[in-house]
C-alpha cells in the first residue's frame, strides 16, 4: 500500500474540527482511518480531554483529596500550597490544621517539617504557647520537652518517659535486681 502524505487542507481541517466533531466523522470526511487521525492529531498536539468540573478528583485510602493517575497522582493540598507558596522544601509536608482532610482551603493549610508534622499526629504531643509537651507514659501527665531524657545517638529521640518516672522506675528496676540477686545466693547457700 502507497503511503498517503497529509495535505495543508487535511491538517487544517484536523486543527479547527478535532476538538468538535469525532475523529470517525473526521476519517470519513478526510477518507482516513480513525486511528490515523487521532495520531495527527496528537503530533499536532492536540488532545480530547474529558471535561471534569472544577475540585472533582478521588479521595485516596487514607482519605486525601487527589488528582491524576496512578504513579502521577499528586495531592490537593500540595498542589493548593504549592500554587500559593511555591515548591515545598524536602523533608516537609502540608498540614491542615482543622484535621479535615479535605478542608484544602489555603488559611486550612501549614507547611511542617516531617518531625513536627509527626509530633501533632501521633496523639503524645502538643503544641501550646510556641512550647512542645509530651505526655508521660509513666505518670499519664504532659509534661514539657526539657522533662524528660533524650536517647543516645544515632536517634537522639525522646524517651517515653518523664525523668521523675525513670528515676522511679530504675530504682524498681534495681530493687528487682538485688532481689533476684538475693535469691539467687540463697539458692545456692541450700544446695
Amino acid at each position: 500500500m502507497k503511503r498517503r502524505f497529509w495535505t495543508k487542507d487535511e491538517i487544517s481541517y484536523i486543527c479547527e474540527f478535532y476538538l468538535e466533531q469525532t475523529a470517525g466523522q473526521i476519517a470519513q470526511k478526510l477518507g482516513r482511518t480513525t486511528a490515523a487521525v487521532h495520531v495527527r492529531a496528537s503530533s499536532l498536539g492536540i488532545q480530547k480531554r474529558a471535561k471534569r468540573p472544577a475540585g472533582t478528583g478521588s479521595i485516596t485510602s487514607q482519605g486525601y483529596l487527589s488528582f491524576g493517575k496512578g504513579h502521577m497522582q499528586r495531592l490537593a493540598q500540595r498542589i493548593v500550597w504549592e500554587q500559593e507558596n511555591g515548591p515545598i522544601p524536602a523533608q516537609h509536608e502540608v498540614h491542615h490544621i482543622d484535621g479535615d482532610k479535605l478542608n484544602n482551603d489555603l488559611s486550612n493549610l501549614q507547611c511542617l517539617s516531617l518531625s513536627e508534622h509527626r509530633r501533632i499526629h501521633s496523639g503524645n504531643w502538643k503544641k501550646e504557647k510556641g512550647q512542645w509537651s509530651r505526655r508521660c507514659t509513666g505518670c499519664k501527665q504532659w509534661k514539657s520537652e526539657s522533662e524528660f531524657h533524650r536517647q543516645r545517638e544515632p536517634s537522639n529521640s525522646i524517651r517515653p518517659y518523664c525523668k521523675l518516672c525513670s528515676t522511679i522506675r530504675r530504682g524498681i528496676y534495681r530493687d528487682r535486681m538485688r532481689q533476684n540477686e538475693r535469691l539467687s545466693k540463697a539458692k545456692l547457700c541450700r544446695v
